[in-house]
């Protein structure tokens, strides 16, 4: 009888032990899940690519204007900028809305055509009209100065080898001018090979503005006005130019007059830089 008593009390012993390692092994199990769970959800995440702030459009011709002036300012000029300009579908709406006028349109964009980049160091709103699907609002820039786009422009310094060369460059500075008659103060050669023109003043433009569906639409051409950096940025790009067949490519005396512009817009940075 007392073997029997001493075997069943083993019994529910190794019982109990083995309810103890049951108990520590599904802790074990569950603590091991959860952190398994934790971990794929941080992998998730450092997975996924960094989402991009979404910024809404602008409801109002003066919040397009602003908003497509900073773009500008902030050194996306030939890229954010686009998303203010007409596209296809507000020339789908336009059929009906008839807010652009296009006898008279031309894409807004840059070129050789344009001339200038106008150097911009700030810029108020100044005045906004607004009609039923059209607007227009006035930017007072202050403005550094401007340079030129490309040294075909600069008739008296550019490179020419063949009088091919010459006549081809020649025909695209007249069709430039054509196109700028109207701009007041334009200045062509006047300063030789001359890049960059310091003027410290302020220029004033006047956006055209059109609604042919849902959004406000930048719709006249226009000169671009960018920042001291960009500026550089365009500078360096002109003196990179050596394809043989362009016909605005830089001669070593426009090469020369770009690295002078180019110190003098860096001089500007590091003292605007030190004055904060």
């Amino acid at each position: 009888m007392k073997n029997v008593f001493k075997a069943g009390k083993s019994f529910l012993r190794q019982r109990g032990k083995n309810r103890n390692l049951f108990f520590a092994i599904a802790v074990l199990l569950l603590l091991f899940l959860l952190l398994q769970g934790q971990l794929n959800q941080l992998y998730a995440v450092d997975a996924q690519p960094p989402q991009k702030e979404v910024v809404a459009y602008q409801e109002t011709p003066e919040g397009v204007v602003e908003a497509f002036v900073k773009a500008g300012l902030d050194n996306e000029w030939d890229k954010s900028q686009n998303k203010y300009l007409p596209d296809d579908e507000d020339l789908k709406f336009n059929r009906k809305t008839r807010a652009i006028d296009l006898s008279k349109y031309q894409h807004v964009g840059w070129g050789i055509f344009l001339g200038k980049y106008h150097i911009t160091i700030g810029y108020e709103i100044k005045e906004t009209k607004m009609g039923k699907n059209k607007a227009t609002v006035k930017v007072r820039y202050k403005r550094l100065g401007w340079i030129w786009d490309t040294p075909v422009h600069i008739k008296e310094c550019r490179s020419l080898q063949t009088t091919k060369d010459k006549q081809e460059a020649d025909n695209l500075l007249e069709a430039a001018k054509k196109l700028a008659y109207k701009q007041k103060g334009w200045v062509w050669d006047a300063k030789g090979c001359q890049f960059l023109h310091i003027t410290n003043d302020t220029d004033e433009v006047t956006y055209h503005l059109a609604k042919p569906g849902k959004f406000w639409r930048v719709t006249d051409p226009y000169e671009p006005h960018i920042s001291v950096s960009s500026g550089i940025r365009q500078l360096e790009e002109i003196k990179r130019y050596d394809t043989p067949k362009r016909k605005t490519n830089p001669s070593e005396k426009q090469k020369i007059e770009i690295e002078k512009a180019i110190k003098i817009l860096e001089n500007h940075l590091k003292d605007e830089n030190k004055g904060r």
